[in-house]
């Protein structure tokens, strides 16, 4: 049988979420954003707008259940910028919907850290619109 060209098309949806150095527990991922399963991560950005202030360092991990650090790890978060996610083309199960971030943190806990994460996604059984 001959393989059919999809006609289908489907815009990407952006997620976004602030994230607060005090709603954190160091070494604790945290669900931040659901997205549905059979979704693909295809791009994002992790935004520090305030630098992260523990006392030694802040480091980031973003990933889901079943790989903490699936779309990224070991991000300063003590330096303002941006830093892009790292798509995997991993297909969210049933059980891993979750998009999860860590920091973890040494020395004295900081308090005045400001990021934001925007995660770019695609669902499998999604169309817009056809081409054709």
């Amino acid at each position: 049988m001959a393989l059919v060209k999809p006609d289908t098309r489907q815009y990407p949806l952006v997620a976004v979420v602030d994230i607060l150095q005090s709603d954190f527990a160091t070494g604790v991922g945290q669900a931040v954003i659901e997205l549905p399963q059979n979704s693909v991560v295809t791009g994002g950005q992790l935004v520090v707008d305030t630098a992260f202030d523990s006392a030694t360092s802040d480091t980031a991990e973003i990933g889901d259940a079943g790989s903490a650090p699936r779309y990224l790890s070991g991000v300063d978060l003590q330096a303002v910028g941006s830093t892009p996610i790292v798509p995997t083309g991993f297909q969210t199960t049933s059980v891993e919907t979750d998009i999860v971030f860590e920091n973890t943190e040494a020395g004295a806990a900081g308090t005045a850290g400001v990021a934001r994460l925007y995660i770019e996604y695609v669902r499998a059984d999604r169309a817009n619109e056809n081409q054709g």
